[in-house]
């Protein structure tokens, strides 16, 4: 039997990174300056990584940075959870990020025959087509709360989740 890969595709700007934020920079033990990211949030998606053992596939625009950037960046504003892909850089605007989603699940069942995954989309932005099963929508005020973490953590472990 084929092992289950749990995925969380994550968008930053409206689901740890929240507006209007009363800080929306501050220095970090490095001495840079970094943008402010919602503590429940990030509260939140720890717990969802840890409870499910999901890997994180950076969705958001902020994957331009590269890996090593990004996995940094995320420590540094406290999330415990590896960078484990990203999806392709978006380069010349035709792809829209379902559309990037798919590319990269048929990647990986290319690359590993019998690749079988659970996935949620946490962003606040809807997917283009098709996944709107698997997209958990947050909010830019709000971002990514307890409640919303519960569903994706439903879906993550293949059983029915009441929609918040």
């Amino acid at each position: 039997m084929t092992p289950i890969a749990r995925l969380i595709f994550l968008d930053i700007d409206g689901v740890l990174r929240t507006w209007p934020s009363t800080c929306p920079f501050y220095v970090n033990t490095f001495g840079r300056k970094v943008p402010s990211f919602n503590c429940k949030a990030v509260h939140a998606l720890n717990w969802l990584v840890r409870a499910t053992q999901a890997h994180v596939v950076i969705s958001s625009a902020w994957r331009c940075q590269g890996v090593v950037k990004m996995q940094r960046d995320l420590s540094d504003w406290g999330v415990h959870a590896s960078i484990y892909s990203m999806l392709p850089r978006d380069t010349d605007g035709l792809w829209n990020r379902s559309e990037q989603i798919d590319w990269w699940l048929a990647r990986r069942r290319r690359r590993y025959p019998g690749f079988t995954s659970r996935f949620v989309i946490l962003d606040d932005e809807p997917p283009a087509y098709d996944l709107s099963d698997q997209w958990i929508e947050t909010t830019i005020e709000q971002g990514l709360t307890w409640e919303l973490a519960e569903v994706a953590y439903a879906l993550l472990m293949g059983r029915q989740a009441a929609r918040a």
